[in-house]
């Protein structure tokens, strides 16, 4: 069965390396570009992960992650964080429940696939890609 993405993250060019890396391998992958369509998004869909950068208009990432955790459709969607934040980790204790990995951009798109294999398996070898368009 195919594994489906929700990659949230403003920044395009750095959605477009994620999307490239990931459908080269069979994931299909939803984007939006901000906080705000990704909540929505997380609560409407079934993804098998959720891809966040934590600095996002409308609605940041650790808000998103505070949301993400309340949420009973998503409080156990595994989620990877991006971030171009020096601090190895600066997730408060109480946000890393369900954050599987923190990678530090710029990372190479081979240690993001190698990281998504390992929490949620590869995926089938169709390629499929869907930006949803911002609700609201």
């Amino acid at each position: 069965m195919q594994k489906t993405v929700l990659l949230i993250d403003d920044d395009f060019f750095a959605r477009k390396v994620v999307v490239f890396a990931l459908s080269r391998e069979g994931y299909t992958i939803c984007e939006v570009k901000d906080g705000a369509s990704g909540l929505q998004n997380a609560f409407g869909g079934k993804f098998d992960l959720i891809i966040t950068d934590l600095s996002m208009p409308h609605l940041d990432g650790w808000q998103l992650l505070t949301e993400l955790k309340k949420h009973p459709a998503t409080k156990k969607v595994p989620v990877i964080v991006i971030s171009g934040s020096q601090e190895k980790e600066p997730l408060p204790n109480e946000l890393r429940a369900g954050v599987k990995k923190f990678l530090l951009k710029p990372y190479s798109p081979s240690v993001l696939v190698s990281a998504v294999r390992e929490i949620i398996g590869d995926s089938s070898s169709s390629m499929v890609v869907r930006s949803l368009p911002k609700v609201g």
